[in-house]
């Protein structure tokens, strides 16, 4: 899409503070403020996230074709779900996602710090029974005990400096928002704020996106180190923006939030897309929250994750393939020379698992 990462990242942050700033009826300002204090005291986050609709208009002349598509995404997205929570101890975090697809329910779990996050790998067996589906010559050569002693490990994701400066920007990126957001509720008609059987609500329009990232840029060009918007490409990434509807709901009595985003966007040479998303966000007070990081012996690194997984979908021999292998070899041993055995070697390297070729190596000493 045309619209700019940078702007994109906006646009995000704006409808994510909607979350955390949201109120309505004679007392807006207070009760908002009510609102961001409970969220931020909250020890547990409950959301759901799904996309009831996507579509994507073409003039081209495939446009008959894509809209055939679009049916079937839609179709694939009524089954669609994201949900879980997040949890908080002092700096510790962890939040529990579960990705529900045709009947499929994936979960992932990832703890985090200061300066280590942990990915776990309990959904490993699950998504390789996926990946099976689609690539039904990977059946035979998968170890199920291997992949039941993999789900019960972690993944460690130590961010570079560039990562963690990026995440430092993001922050403040989102606190600026926050700022920008308030101070434009200030501002707002009262009357845009209403109350029916103690639902609280408040919708934002394009107009009002453009209001608050116009103030938004003003306070990135008075903060050391923030990179400011520049016009054109402010501009430029509204027009794309075809249209934009963010309403927030908020339920006093259940203290529950629903966000309704409904966005249409330009898509360079193609047309528009627009989506919308909805979520609904439960804060909660946890007493004696306790989160538990993952033991040594249950971590891999970036780089033993990655070995394992090449491993996993790369080419094997099957056991069947693999003991005529081995009977040819046992048979014309004594017609192998050292050149040829070495050649042997490097040949099945690649298609045998570390111990295969163990044993195809001691078999040809």
């Amino acid at each position: 899409m045309s619209i700019s990462k940078k702007l994109g990242s906006v646009v995000v942050a704006v409808s994510m503070v909607m979350i955390l700033f949201t109120g309505c009826g004679k007392n807006t300002k207070k009760e908002m403020v009510e609102a961001y204090q409970e969220m931020q005291k909250a020890s547990q986050v409950d959301y759901t996230v799904t996309v009831p609709k996507f579509d994507l208009k073409t003039t081209g002349q495939d446009s008959d074709q894509v809209a055939a598509y679009m049916k079937i995404i839609n179709t694939q997205l009524n089954s669609f779900k994201v949900s879980g929570s997040t949890i908080k101890s002092g700096k510790t975090t962890q939040t529990d996602v579960n990705i529900e697809f045709y009947g499929q329910k994936i979960p992932v779990t990832v703890k985090a710090n200061d300066s280590t996050a942990y990915v776990s790998l309990q959904s490993i067996e699950k998504i390789m029974q996926l990946v099976v589906a689609f690539k039904p010559e990977l059946a035979g050569q998968l170890d199920e005990a291997e992949l039941k002693e993999l789900s019960k490990q972690y993944v460690e994701m130590t961010p570079e400096s560039s990562s963690k400066s990026e995440q430092q920007n993001a922050q403040k990126m989102v606190k600026l928002a926050t700022e920008s957001l308030v101070a434009y509720f200030q501002k707002m008609d009262e009357k845009r704020f209403t109350e029916k059987d103690k639902v609280l609500s408040v919708t934002l329009k394009k107009n009002d996106l453009t209001s608050i990232l116009s103030d938004l840029n003003q306070r990135l060009a008075k903060e050391a180190g923030s990179e400011k918007i520049s016009s054109s490409e402010m501009e430029k990434s509204l027009k794309d923006i075809k249209s934009f509807d963010l309403k927030a709901e908020y339920n006093k009595d259940k203290k529950v939030w629903t966000f309704i985003n409904d966005t249409a966007i330009a898509v360079e040479g193609s047309g528009t897309a627009s989506f919308e998303m909805n979520y609904k966000v439960t804060p909660k007070n946890i007493k004696n929250v306790k989160i538990d990081l993952p033991k040594k012996e249950n971590i891999l690194s970036e780089s033993e994750a990655k070995t394992v997984v090449e491993d996993l979908f790369s080419q094997h021999l099957s056991d069947d393939d693999f003991n005529e292998l081995m009977q040819q070899v046992t048979t014309n041993k004594d017609l192998l020379d050292e050149n040829a055995k070495t050649n042997l070697l490097t040949t099945y390297k690649d298609y045998l698992s570390e111990q295969q070729y163990q044993e195809l190596e001691k078999a040809l000493k």
